[in-house]
């Protein structure tokens, strides 16, 4: 019975692919009818070939690293019985309708083995990865090793909220100074950059990313010289979660800040502010950046109050 059925999965499997493929195109030129073919051609001529190559190689990458990703986890729990064709092919299909909205490219991976037996020595437990000591500072010298787990990976997923705070400050700045409106209220055209309420946001927006840098850069020597030392305080460890996340959470200040400023135009795809601002979200949602559990985590330590559970 079990063979049957499955001979008759295998029969109906290539009329579905089908069906789906046929409804993919459907939906795609449904999507896209309104679009000319010369709008099309035009929109591609303004894209940087440079670009379009570098993205190529990401998308390329990224899609490698998946297959490669699940042909180990396809050896370990089915012994290697599928060939890196077949599980390339699953992996396309898998990255194909997985999207997100923002930092599209990134993106983790979890492998789970039952039943396998891990020895010791290939164990990292969370006790070791909160010390300035774990057992592979024998092997491995430098001071970064020394740094506990949880703190750096702090660090870690700040930085990427930072840089693109910082980016969509210079991008904004530089749009803003070569635009005008048309008229309107104000009576005709008139810069943009002459507005007093766009200044103030270009004030506010960069004093809270030079904010952020300044917490990140002072916190991270700090950690740096201790690792060196080989004694980092738990005041530190608190106070440097606690800004590393708050770094985070200014940078997507700021870009709301900005994106709020830019109006309309700054819900088009082709818009950089746009993607700064889901991107940004899209780090300051990464549970390390929680500033809701670090901030209480940071203020129970300060008060004297004992970890909550």
């Amino acid at each position: 019975m079990p063979g049957n059925l499955v001979r008759k999965v295998r029969a109906v499997l290539p009329w579905v692919a089908g069906a789906l493929f046929l409804a993919g195109v459907y939906f795609v030129a449904r999507t896209v009818r309104r679009l000319g073919v010369d709008e099309v051609l035009d929109t591609l001529g303004s894209v940087d070939p440079g670009d379009v190559l570098v993205a190529s190689l990401f998308a390329a990458g990224s899609y490698l690293t998946l297959t490669f990703f699940d042909y180990l986890g396809v050896r370990a729990v089915a012994g290697g019985k599928l060939a890196y064709p077949e599980v390339a092919l699953a992996s396309f299909t898998a990255l194909s309708v997985g999207h997100v909205v923002g930092l599209a490219a990134t993106g983790s991976k979890t492998l789970i083995l039952e039943k396998c037996f891990v020895p010791e020595h290939r164990i990292f437990t969370s006790r070791d990865a909160q010390t300035s000591n774990p057992p592979g500072a024998e092997v491995n010298k430098g001071p970064l090793y020394r740094v506990p787990f949880f703190v750096g990976t702090g660090h870690c997923t700040s930085v990427p909220a930072v840089g693109i705070g910082l980016g969509a400050c210079e991008d904004y700045i530089g749009d803003v100074s070569g635009r005008a409106t048309r008229g309107g209220l104000t009576g005709g055209p008139k810069r943009i950059r002459e507005f007093p309420t766009i200044q103030m946001r270009v004030a506010e927006a960069t004093a809270m990313m030079d904010a952020a840098q300044r917490l990140m850069a002072v916190d991270s020597a700090a950690l740096y010289a201790g690792a060196v030392r080989g004694d980092i305080p738990m005041d530190l460890r608190q106070q440097a979660r606690r800004d590393f996340s708050f770094a985070s959470r200014l940078a997507t200040w700021a870009v709301d800040l900005l994106f709020e400023a830019e109006g309309g135009s700054g819900l088009y795809t082709n818009r950089r502010i746009q993607r700064a601002w889901r991107d940004v979200h899209a780090a300051n949602a990464h549970i390390g950046q929680n500033w809701d559990r670090t901030a209480t985590q940071y203020g129970r330590y300060a008060l004297g109050l004992p970890p909550a559970p």
